[in-house]
């Protein structure tokens, strides 16, 4: 697209059509919401506005036109190729191309003579080609207008801007407004979720802080009452206690005669009647041995303290 001939102005809103007898009939212009344009017949004669002015195909003079497969035509090659095909100067007559039953013409019309037409319209835009004043061939001299502008103008002007184009950047501007408002929606969205989760983050540290402090105090304490209850099976301690039930098992007339912590047993000699009697009542494993005497025997009492930490600790 060669924008050096486009026109940013929109599309003037007036159609006149002057046919084969010079008589005029003037169109309103409204543009469709898809892009495309539909005519509506106007009363009066009032050109205030910029118009279009379509002239009859029947008014200018014309020459079949035959330009070469896929080759590029512009206006000036439009003028050097009218310039042999009309006997007119080529300063002194208007050129254009435009169609004429399904056919490609070039279309040439003296200056003096396009003045004489255009007299009482003072605001000419452009001048095209068509072939009736039906709504359908109105449309394609438009529409021929708006894809090669000048080479159909016979002012040679630049063509505006379609409205269908404009709809298509209006519509991208829509869409591109229409992304970067999700966009932007979708980034204060990922801003709450953020902040959001950073409140979940601190309110799970204020929860969970209290209860690792819980946690590690337990644990101190469990190790303090293992630290406790291992003072309890040290050979020592248990000697104490061993001692402190075998006396209560000691009856009346019994003593004893040495206390001996010899690694990890405890031995008890003494002096009494019977006592595998009543040292079958401990509850501790112990081994007795005893020596009988006429009046009282002679009893060895041995624990095994190393058993009963063992039990202690399960």
């Amino acid at each position: 697209m060669n924008f050096a001939h486009l026109s940013l102005r929109g599309i003037p809103k007036t159609l006149v059509y002057i046919g084969p007898d010079e008589t005029r009939r003037s169109f309103r212009i409204r543009v469709l919401w898809d892009g495309g344009l539909k005519l509506l017949p106007l009363e009066g004669d009032s050109y205030s506005k910029a118009v279009i002015l379509v002239l009859d195909a029947t008014l200018p003079l014309r020459r079949l036109f035959r330009a070469p497969q896929k080759h590029r035509f512009t206006r000036n090659l439009l003028l050097m190729t009218s310039a042999d095909a009309f006997p007119y100067d080529v300063d002194g007559a208007c050129y254009a191309l435009g169609e004429r039953s399904g056919k490609s013409y070039i279309f040439s019309l003296p200056k003096v003579e396009l003045e004489k037409l255009t007299e009482t319209i003072p605001n000419v835009r452009a001048i095209l080609i068509s072939e009736s004043d039906q709504e359908s061939a109105l449309l394609s001299a438009l529409s021929r207008w708006f894809r090669q502008g000048n080479l159909y103008d016979l002012l040679g002007r630049a063509r505006p801007i379609a409205p269908s184009t404009y709809r298509g950047i209006i519509l991208s501007l829509l869409v591109a407004g229409l992304g970067l408002g999700l966009f932007t929606s979708w980034k204060q969205q990922q801003a709450k979720l953020e902040a959001k989760k950073q409140e979940y983050l601190e309110l799970m540290e204020s929860i969970a802080t209290p209860l690792l402090q819980r946690r590690q105090t337990l644990a101190s304490m469990v190790e303090a009452q293992r630290a406790f209850e291992a003072l309890h099976v040290l050979p020592g301690a248990t000697a104490i206690n061993r001692i402190d039930r075998l006396l209560g098992l000691f009856p009346e007339g019994s003593r004893i005669e040495r206390i001996q912590l010899k690694e990890r047993e405890l031995i008890v000699t003494g002096w009494g009647a019977d006592p595998e009697t009543w040292l079958s009542k401990a509850l501790e494993p112990l081994t007795v041995d005893v020596t009988t005497y006429p009046k009282q025997d002679h009893f060895k009492i041995i624990f095994d303290l190393a058993d009963r930490r063992q039990q202690a600790a399960k």
